[in-house]
């Protein structure tokens, strides 16, 4: 069973600005809650194969590759280890979207949202309600908010 949480937030950039900052992969560490560094891993910079490597604070490394690209819009990213094709703990499957909407000549709405389905069977769907659907709700209304005042700084300059 699929698992999702999902946040917007609106930006007071057009969506091309928007996109120059989304699409740039190594940005993340800027914006996500509890991201201490992101490097690119593969050749490609962009689009579908494009690979990250993410240094959670206090967590073990994992890696993000991109699954879905749609140039000036979004895209989904597959989270697995840094050395196998497994989702981090205690995820069975995890996946991350990026999506932009104008909202105006001069605002975006980004669009946020993690699906997942987490490993143990029916003691995952108790934890589930338990812990992680709260505490991942949490974290993307904490990376909207920290998103939308990078993304604004960054038009300012």
């Amino acid at each position: 069973m699929s698992r999702e949480v999902q946040v917007s937030t609106v930006v007071a950039l057009p969506q091309r600005q928007a996109w120059a900052l989304l699409s740039d992969l190594e940005l993340a560490d800027r914006y996500v809650p509890g991201v201490q560094a992101c490097k690119l891993t593969s050749r490609k910079r962009q689009g579908i194969g494009a690979s990250r490597r993410v240094e959670p604070r206090g967590r073990p490394p994992m890696q993000e590759t991109v699954e879905s690209w749609d140039e000036g819009v979004g895209f989904t990213l597959r989270l697995h280890g840094t050395s196998s094709d497994e989702a981090p703990v205690p995820f069975a499957d995890a996946r991350f979207s990026y999506r932009l909407q104008a909202e105006g000549p001069k605002q975006t709405r980004v669009h946020l949202q993690l699906a997942y389905e987490l490993r143990g069977g029916v003691l995952g769907q108790l934890l589930d309600r338990l812990a992680v659907k709260r505490a991942s709700q949490s974290q993307l209304d904490r990376l909207a908010a920290n998103l939308k005042t990078f993304y604004e700084s960054q038009g300012r300059r």
